[in-house]
């Protein structure tokens, strides 16, 4: 696995959260993945059918516990339009990553953030709120991204709105309990390394972390 790793410590720079002093690092990735699909588990979904909305005699339910949506008839969201099976795409980021990733300062939050993050052409800058040296990330509770960085290692982008997430689909809703984005990773690139100003910006850098479960917990 090459990963490009800037120590911040090494550079001089300390940020302080919460009175103590700790280090950040970069994290820079290149990895280039073939897309395998979106997979929703235990999913529900309500077809209006002919009748539309307003005839609830007329709709129709489906259920599935496990569905790729690439592969259905129904026309589920995946992670961007256009996105085929097979696809040869890339994840690139430069992650911000605590010194003491396991050091959590809220839950689902270790301070960490993304400077930049672009998985299969989706931006995944914004909303980042944990980062590891290894790539994985945690974007609040309902979102996150792991990754085995080795080549036939897998990606996974977890993009969930809810504990049970709910969507309007315009001829039907659905819920879900989880909606993944899957990857292979085909190979892993190691980018140059770019010089980092020590400016102002670099000074928003958080610590801390959390270890990341998602539990299976059935809604009463």
């Amino acid at each position: 696995m090459k990963i490009t790793v800037i120590s911040l410590l090494a550079a001089g720079l300390a940020i302080g959260i919460g009175g103590q002093a700790n280090a950040a690092t970069l994290a820079r990735f290149d990895i280039s993945l073939r897309y395998e699909g979106t997979t929703y588990t235990d999913l529900s979904v309500t077809d209006y059918g002919t009748a539309g909305p307003a005839d609830p005699a007329g709709w129709r339910d489906h259920y599935f516990d496990t569905l790729l949506a690439e592969e259905s008839a129904l026309a589920l969201p995946t992670l961007r339009p256009g996105l085929a099976i097979g696809d040869m795409v890339a994840f690139r980021a430069t992650l911000a990553v605590p010194e003491d990733p396991g050091d959590m300062i809220a839950p689902f939050d270790n301070g960490g953030h993304a400077l930049r993050c672009n998985l299969a052409g989706v931006g995944c800058t914004d909303g980042v709120t944990a980062t590891y040296a290894d790539g994985d990330m945690l974007f609040g509770e309902f979102r996150s991204l792991t990754v085995d960085a080795t080549p036939g290692g897998a990606l996974t982008y977890l993009f969930n709105n809810d504990y049970l997430s709910s969507e309007s689909l315009g001829w039907g809703t659905m819920t879900f309990f989880n909606r993944m984005a899957e990857f292979t990773v085909l190979s892993v690139n190691q980018p140059a390394p770019v010089p980092l100003p020590m400016s102002a910006g670099l000074l928003g850098l958080g610590i801390g972390a959390l270890a990341m479960t998602r539990r299976r917990r059935k809604p009463a």
